[in-house]
């Protein structure tokens, strides 16, 4: 979340809140904490396999040139990631993207949590969309995506 201040600086916060219960009026109290925010674009094809990344990408997850990265499955770095028209009730991803909390592996095993946004970056999404609703078979090779992680750290 952004916190806008006084002087209209934008400040990345985390943001934690919680109910009072007491026997007065009902009371939250809410914790902002100011972090650092670190994001990476991926791009990568439809089974997955990583096209190409920005550096902020490959030193998220421990590489370090993007180039190292290509041809790695997205799956092995965010599990979660579901991308399969078949699970998604036939649909690709809707033009405006999907927004998902996740969990990253780097390169030594290790988890740390992110977001990502997921929009698909091909020839003609339309053209896509047509050929879908028309029953046509959409070549696996014609679609990319491309993916915003952002990932937080406490300052």
């Amino acid at each position: 979340m952004d916190l806008i201040s006084p002087t209209k600086e934008t400040i990345p916060v985390s943001v934690w809140a919680r109910q009072l219960y007491t026997e007065e009026d009902p009371r939250c109290l809410v914790v902002m904490e100011p972090v650092e925010r670190v994001t990476g674009i991926v791009k990568f094809d439809f089974s997955g396999r990583i096209v190409n990344c920005d550096q902020s990408f490959a030193t998220l997850y421990g590489y370090l040139e993007p180039e190292s990265m290509k041809g790695l499955d997205i799956k092995d770095l965010i599990p979660s990631i579901e991308l399969d028209p078949e699970n998604n009730h036939g649909e690709l991803v809707p033009k405006e993207g999907i927004k998902l909390c996740a969990t990253g592996k780097m390169k030594d095993g290790s988890h740390f949590p992110l977001s990502i946004k997921i929009r698909p970056c091909t020839r003609s999404y339309s053209t896509l969309m047509k050929e879908q609703k028309q029953g046509e078979r959409t070549e696996s090779k014609d679609i990319t995506y491309e993916g915003t992680v952002w990932v937080f750290n406490n300052i």
